[in-house]
This record gives structure tokens, sequence and C-alpha cells, in this order.
């Protein structure tokens, strides 16, 4: 069974959807500031590791490890963060 992440969610004022393409430059940016890396466990982001970020976010998904999502603007979808909830055995 695949499991699929819910349409976007919102209240009209953000959106909690799928990070796609358009918002790499922003996660690569916002891995390298000083306050975001207080909250980080990785290092910030190779460009290497930029080109397959979406497909990463992806198969986290699918294997139930996590839930990555980017909080975005609900007028214009434009990504102001990121929420990445994380699955263990506990």
């Amino acid at each position: 069974m695949k499991l699929e992440p819910p349409a976007p969610l919102g209240d009209g004022v953000i959106v909690l959807r799928r990070s796609d393409e358009r918002d790499v430059p922003l996660i690569a940016n916002a891995s390298g500031d000083p306050d975001t890396r207080k909250w980080l466990d990785d290092e910030p982001l190779t460009a290497e590791r930029e080109r397959d970020l979406v497909s990463r976010a992806e198969e986290r998904w699918r294997s139930g490890r996590a839930a990555p999502f980017v909080i975005a603007d609900a007028t214009n979808d434009v990504a102001l963060g990121l929420l990445n909830v994380r699955f263990d055995d506990e």
C-alpha cells in the first residue's frame, strides 16, 4: 500500500504541503542560517544534497520515517518555513 501525504492543510493564512523544486533555494538557504542551525541535527545542504532534496523528502514520507512539510503562505503558496515530523520505534 502506497501512503500518500494529505492534500495541503491550511487555515486560510498558511498551508502545509509537500515540498517541490521551487522550495529548494529557500530550504538550502535556511539550512545554513545560524538560528535555524540550533534546531537541526544534520549539516547545511551541499550542492549535491540540494539536487535530491525533494526525492529524499518523498522517500521519508513513503517509508513512514517522517512527514516533511513546507509551511507556505495560503494566498500565494510561497514557502515560509519547514515542518518535519519524525517517527521512530517509540
